[in-house]
């Protein structure tokens, strides 16, 4: 017998579940190189031969109502070019991924790095299958063993998915070392709440992703869907209260699935399809009875729509990412840890290495100076730091001092 709620006994629980697919896999992982990325990648076809079954099952937490998802339209297939799938073989996850130059690609941060944890996959494990299932293009991250991470540009490495949720930080764009997306670029284009609201209300608004349970790992087309502020299960005060920069979140009841975080939401318009957000996961609240503070019941979890970080949060990033000149030498790396520690702001060991503790160092000096926040270890950020006066002790205490051992990533 389920106990009667008393209003004053239920504490309400929400949390973010993250469409990242993890793998089941047959056979040797997949570890990248210097000396064997070459022949390893002409050997590939898939992701480490994912588990497919006959009925593979439907995750009805994703799916709002009946489940609308069917294989591309016609008139949408000229967008197969522009999706792919990001995998790692030696993790054995994967993502959607989408091109937004000819050589960069955009997906969720979470794809990349693990959440609530400084621990990560080197970005070089990655690969970027563009039209996954269907032709053979594939490309690692720039950079090779010693330079991934350095192209590598996110919203966050380490998400919270329990209120203050910061889903609007989960995005990546990755620099691949092919331009295998030379004739498949989408445009990114940022749009108010409100004229996404509407767009959606006039049916001009889908997502194409990978789903673990559709079609054999086809692309799945989500028909026109819902984007909203105010949903049955949750208002938008309660939303504002849960994430992070909520006026930054698109809350869109397109059905998702397994792998399908990454991937892009569309906007029709008669110039063609441009993308709006990244879809990252489902934002879930669940209650529980407490007797004497004690939780003597737990009630069925709600899913009260899946999430997109809309471009609004990223639009400006890209732009800067697309015309980076990464650094890649060792002496170079090397020059902007010690200018960053003229700054006070990286005090770990001057190794030449472009891990988490040299990025969090960056970001400290661009917020410290009103730059947008990128990370990104370039001859700009070098010039910057070379050419800004130091800062105060309490200027720099205001930035976040980084004192651990520095991760590569």
């Amino acid at each position: 017998m389920i106990p009667k709620k008393n209003k004053a006994d239920v504490q309400y629980r929400t949390h973010l579940r993250l469409w990242l697919m993890v793998a089941i896999v047959f056979g040797t992982a997949l570890v990248m190189s210097n000396t064997t990325q070459a022949a390893a990648l002409s050997q590939i076809t898939r992701p480490a031969h994912f588990a497919v079954t006959s009925s593979p099952p439907v995750y009805k937490i994703a799916v709002f109502g009946k489940d609308d998802r069917t294989k591309m339209p016609k008139r949408l297939r000229r967008l197969r070019e522009s999706l792919g799938l990001l995998f790692n073989n030696t993790t054995a996850t994967a993502c959607s991924a989408f091109c937004v130059a000819k050589d960069i690609i955009a997906t969720a941060s979470h794809c990349l790095f693990r959440v609530n944890t400084n621990a990560a996959p080197h970005m070089s494990q990655f690969v970027f299958a563009r039209r996954y299932n269907e032709i053979t293009e594939h490309s690692p991250i720039a950079g090779g063993r010693r330079a991934a991470g350095q192209n590598v540009m996110v919203g966050s490495t380490a998400l919270s998915v329990r209120p203050p949720i910061d889903a609007t930080q989960d995005w990546a764009f990755v620099r691949l070392a092919h331009p295998i997306c030379a004739k498949a670029v989408l445009p990114v284009r940022a749009e108010a709440s409100a004229t996404l609201i509407a767009r959606s209300k006039a049916r001009h608004i889908f997502q194409l992703a990978y789903h673990r349970d559709f079609a054999n790992w086809q692309l799945a087309y989500s028909k026109p869907c819902k984007i909203g502020k105010n949903f049955k299960t949750a208002r938008w005060k309660t939303i504002r209260r849960d994430f992070r920069q909520a006026d930054q979140l698109i809350l869109h009841t397109c059905d998702t699935g397994g792998a399908s975080s990454g991937s892009p939401i569309l906007m029709d318009s008669p110039k063609g399809a441009t993308v709006i957000g990244i879809n990252v996961g489902t934002y879930i609240q669940s209650n529980s009875l407490l007797r004497n503070g004690k939780v003597t019941h737990r009630y069925k979890a709600n899913a009260v729509a899946n999430t997109a970080v809309s471009a609004s949060a990223f639009a400006r990033q890209l732009s800067i990412f697309r015309s980076a000149k990464i650094l890649h030498s060792k002496a170079a790396i090397n020059e902007l840890q010690t200018q960053l520690k003229r700054h006070s702001l990286y005090t770990s060991k001057i190794d030449g290495v472009y891990g988490r503790l040299t990025r969090q160092a960056i970001v400290a000096f661009e917020r410290a100076n009103g730059l947008p926040l990128t990370g990104l270890a370039s001859t700009d950020t070098l010039a910057r730091v070379k050419t800004t006066p130091t800062m105060t002790p309490i200027s720099a205490a205001i930035s976040g001092r980084i004192h651990n051992s520095n991760a590569r990533f």
